[in-house]
């Protein structure tokens, strides 16, 4: 999204980012899949 950061506690994932931060991530879509 183009939304500033969301303004969530300090709490720190495994990584060391934010742990709302997931989706801040660029968007990757999933490979094709052929079932």
């Amino acid at each position: 999204p183009n939304t500033p950061p969301p303004d969530v506690p300090a709490y720190r994932g495994p990584l060391g980012e934010r742990a709302q931060w997931w989706w801040y991530d660029p968007y990757e879509p999933p490979p094709p899949t052929d079932n």
